[in-house]
């Protein structure tokens, strides 16, 4: 067995051992010990604790018998944990030792960078990560020019960011600087200082190449919450039979795989294209938590192939485009809208096609091998437009500013003498679990042929989630008679490309495209997509819109022919007028007036590129209620209000749910069989809820709420409380004690026992117990003297009885009760007493 002889880890980061072993031990267990002598080593873990492989606290182990390898990974490392640990393989004979070999373990405080050279064309910009141990992780980073103190800049709450620099830490083991708009002088050593630690990094700027070749493809790219994205990823063709796979995390070595090539685990999936080598990865839903690095890998003999991905989750990508997906005819042309932020706005910009890593630039109109690219810029957007596209042009591109970029994907299909007859809508805003209709038209011929919803962001691999006229989670309808067929989500989880379809004939299809962006809160919505209206009245639409999107085009459009009115206008809309109002900020409504049956139909609300349906029915007027059915809906009203603030003035008064307690307790005890034995204990069982507690266990006074019930359930049951009514007396408490022992938590089961331990003259005493159904503690014990009025305890048991009752002993404790009640009584009087003197 051979493994690595010392490996060193940052405190509260994780380490991997691996621990190879030859073949015929594949059937021996397997474990991982700490100490400087194996045969006196702790075992931490074993992999016949569970199958093979087993956690013991912050330690696993894993066994991987096709590789003859097992893995050991501890988890948040503290430095007292340095020291020599072992990989051992259990022979199981007494007379022959244990396979084994050690490592050390050296735990530190520091901070380490993942390569010393950095390397750039000026103009362009750096990015270089720093990983820190847990000491550091509140400490303010410092990025300095080496030699010059005066240099530094400081992070402020973890940040720093101006034109030339930007630093960001993510406050757990990683601190991010890029350099931007780099210039000759800018290259030297610089160092990243957390605390009394650095690490060292070398930059060199060279002459801005004259090539169109570009070397990294997708390095960085931004994503907002809720959307999801898809990467693709080349590896030689040599390649082309390893596994693939899509990893997350800082570092290589020890980054989780998220799935491997043509399956999908969660919300991620690859697939492999290996006639064309290179593979995609989708990840739907991002979050901001998804932020982070990853990698493109191909698991090889040797070590893998792996290419770094930098992916940015906000709300406000400083990089993004219209369309993610393009669509182009041979022949024809297709724009592509690049959108970057102002602090991107002097980058250089630039089109690059996957394939071949070949780049246009900003500002230059060149052949880009058969294809002529023309692009434009204002500086916060720039245009791409491909002319003469032919069936080769289709496949991967990249518009990047600076050194974020954002993959594009370009399709083109065989030219078409009709244009196609299938059309929805483009990019529709859903929220996350809600429910959605789209609308797909098609031209009057393809009635008869069999429409479906499919999803998938490549049409030729889609998956066919329902036909027409099904029923599930997606309900295709089809509605012949108006050329149309819709498309109920119901709830909706996935954000994506989806297409409408109809089936010609053969392998012919009329297909088009929906991009579902679904989100918690989406930047578009309208208050309700299904409104009615009356033949010659109105109707309102109130459509919702995001503060990113208070500055773009808001419009109203008919599906029908796609007629479009813009907000601030007043048009005639075929039959009836549109008028529009709003705030200006978060929302705008529509109001359509003078309906018509024609007017029925689906529209839409848009906000720059979202959009959101809305179906509009116009039903003929309807005749109105009769007079009486009005008032006696009125009188209704008006008696539910009566009966609710009824019900407000008796919770406001009274304590309404003691009442209801009390009276479920006595229907409780009046269904129990009877309790001959006076003096014998009964118990009520309870479970602590949230409103009895305090500090998250049972306060004090719902202790005595408690043994109130517990008391009258006692009385009820063994006949005390109907002798006492008989004789018209009552019963109240004159002194309690609780002493509380451990406290009863949320969520704990616990057993109220009470009894009567004995009697005098004058009262009852009872002692009453709460006891843990847990482990059968006595949480808490009360002493309890209930005094009787207009009678006495000999009383009322002579007449339960119809026998005189002979008194129990009083036991010793409770005879220290009573004298410290009476000690208390007699100074109370004294007192008194002395009160009266003194007027």
């Amino acid at each position: 067995m051979i493994t690595d002889q010392e490996k060193t880890v940052f405190a509260g980061d994780s380490i991997t051992v691996p621990c190879p072993y030859l073949p015929e031990y594949t059937l021996n267990v397997k474990y991982w010990c700490q100490g400087y002598f194996h045969d006196f080593c702790t075992s931490l873990a074993r992999t016949d604790e569970n199958t093979g492989s087993s956690s013991a606290g912050r330690v696993t182990i894993a066994d991987d018998p096709t590789q003859q390898v097992f893995t050991v990974t501890m988890h948040e490392m503290k430095e007292n944990e340095s020291g020599w640990y072992w990989c051992g393989v259990e022979i199981g004979h007494i007379w022959t030792k244990d396979i084994s070999t050690s490592v050390y373990i050296s735990v530190k405080q520091g901070i380490s960078v993942e390569t010393n050279e950095l390397s750039a064309e000026e103009g362009d910009s750096v990015t270089v990560q720093f990983h820190y141990s847990e000491k550091h992780r509140e400490d303010e980073k410092k990025w300095c020019r080496s030699g010059n103190v005066k240099s530094c800049t400081v992070t402020n709450n973890g940040t720093y960011s101006s034109k030339s620099l930007l630093i960001s830490d993510n406050r757990k083991d990683t601190v991010t600087v890029t350099m931007r708009q780099l210039e000759f002088r800018d290259a030297g050593w610089y160092y990243c200082g957390a605390g009394e630690h650095q690490a060292s990094v070398h930059v060199l700027v060279t002459s801005r190449s004259t090539t169109n070749d570009s070397s990294q493809a997708m390095r960085t790219f931004g994503v907002k919450p809720g959307e999801s994205a898809t990467i693709p990823c080349s590896y030689d063709s040599s390649y082309m039979e390893y596994n693939k796979y899509w990893c997350h995390g800082n570092f290589f070595d020890f980054c989780k795989i998220q799935a491997y090539a043509n399956e999908r685990r969660e919300k991620v999936s690859v697939t492999d294209h290996p006639a064309e080598s290179f593979f995609t990865v989708t990840m739907d839903n991002l979050q901001t938590k998804d932020s982070g690095v990853y990698w493109c890998a191909v698991k090889k003999s040797g070590p893998d192939f792996k290419e770094e991905i930098y992916i940015k989750v906000k709300s406000d990508p400083d990089l993004s485009v219209m369309e993610s997906r393009v669509r182009g005819e041979e022949g024809g042309s297709v724009t592509v809208r690049c959108l970057c932020s102002a602090t991107y706005r002097t980058a250089t910009k630039q089109w690059c096609r996957f394939r071949d890593r070949k780049c246009n630039t900003v500002k230059k109109t060149e052949k880009f091998l058969n294809l002529a690219v023309q692009l434009r810029s204002d500086g916060l957007e720039f245009s791409v437009q491909l002319i003469g596209l032919k069936k080769n042009d289709a496949g991967w591109y990249w518009c990047s500013s600076g050194e974020l970029q954002v993959p594009v994907y370009i399709s083109v299909s065989d030219p078409h003498p009709d244009v196609d007859s299938m059309r929805t809508l483009k990019n529709v805003a859903v929220k996350h679990g809600g429910s959605v209709t789209i609308p797909c038209t098609y031209e009057k011929q393809y009635k008869a042929s069999r429409k479906f919803w499919c999803r998938g962001y490549y049409w030729s691999s889609c998956r066919i989630v329902a036909f027409a006229n099904s029923n599930g989670s997606t309900s295709v309808i089809d509605h012949p008679a108006q050329n149309l067929f819709t498309v109920e989500l119901n709830p909706v989880s996935q954000s994506g490309i989806h297409w409408c379809a109809a089936k010609i004939y053969n392998q012919m299809y009329d297909r088009d495209y929906v991009d579902l962006t679904v989100s918690q809160d989406p930047d578009l919505s309208v208050m309700e997509s299904t409104v009615r209206g009356e033949e010659g009245g109105s109707i309102t639409v109130q459509c919702l819109y995001s503060a990113a999107y208070q500055d773009k085009q808001k419009q109203w459009c008919r599906f029908r022919d796609e007629q479009c009115t813009t907000v601030g206008s007043t048009t005639p809309s075929q039959n009836s007028a549109i008028q529009f109002s709003g705030d200006g900020k978060r929302s705008f409504t529509v109001q359509m007036s003078g309906l018509k049956k024609s007017d029925a139909g689906w529209y839409w609300c848009s906000a720059g590129n979202l959009q959101v349906p809305v179906h509009i029915s116009v039903s003929g007027n309807s005749p109105g209620l009769p007079e009486n059915q009005i008032e006696e809906n009125k009188y209704q009203r008006e008696l539910l209000l009566w009966v609710l603030a009824a019900l407000l003035v008796l919770f406001c008064f009274l304590d309404v749910w003691y009442y209801l307690r009390l009276v479920a307790v006595l229907l409780r005890a009046w269904f129990l069989a009877p309790v001959f034995d006076i003096t014998a204990e009964q118990s009520v069982g309870g479970h602590v809820l949230l409103h009895d507690v305090d500090m998250c266990h049972m306060n004090n006074a719902h202790y005595l709420r408690e043994c109130d019930f517990a008391r009258i359930s006692l009385y009820a049951r063994n006949g005390v409380l109907r002798a006492a009514r008989t004789l018209g007396a009552t019963m109240v408490v004159g002194a309690t004690t609780v002493r509380y022992r451990r406290p009863l938590c949320v969520g704990e089961k616990f057993e109220l026992r009470s009894r009567i331990v004995t009697w005098d003259d004058k009262a009852f005493y009872l002692e009453q117990r709460f006891v843990s159904c847990r482990d059968e503690m006595v949480s808490a014990v009360m002493f309890c003297k209930q005094n009787v009025l207009r009678s006495s305890p000999d009383k009322i048991l002579q007449h339960l009885c119809k026998r005189k009752v002979e008194v129990p002993e009083f036991p010793e404790e409770l005879q220290h009760w009573i004298s410290f009640i009476t000690a208390s009584s007699q100074a109370l009087k004294a007192e008194s007493g002395a009160e009266k003197k003194s007027e």
